[in-house]
């Protein structure tokens, strides 16, 4: 039995530890082009509202959750709409995407053709 918690302890500092370092990567790269574009990503964002759930399904398509994670406080500040908020993370569904298949495959087939286009 402590075999099974020693295994189960190492898979979960290394699960830990690969999804923090790759959020974490995302985050100091969007962080660094916000400051290089002084502030010029969450400006466009807020003057192309109409482009604002596209460009949150483009950041819900990087791996992790990174774009998600990027996207909420914007959201809380009013920076960008509910409806980028849910492209975002439609587009994060990942795992998830099993769970509407097999309740709604039609509807799974289509929102996932759209986000992976």
């Amino acid at each position: 039995m402590a075999e099974f918690f020693t295994v189960l302890r190492s898979a979960a500092v290394g699960a830990f530890l690969e999804v923090g370092t790759w959020v974490a990567l995302m985050l100091l790269i969007f962080g660094w082009l916000e400051v290089r574009t002084a502030g010029g990503i969450v400006r466009g964002m807020r003057r192309f509202r109409r482009w604002q759930p596209v460009f949150g399904a483009l950041l819900g398509v990087i791996p992790g959750c990174g774009g998600a994670i990027f996207m909420m406080p914007l959201f809380v500040n009013g920076t960008v709409s509910f409806g980028t908020v849910v492209a975002t993370l439609l587009a994060t569904m990942g795992d998830s995407s099993w769970v509407i298949f097999s309740r709604l495959p039609g509807h799974a087939l289509f929102i996932l053709s759209l986000i992976h286009i």
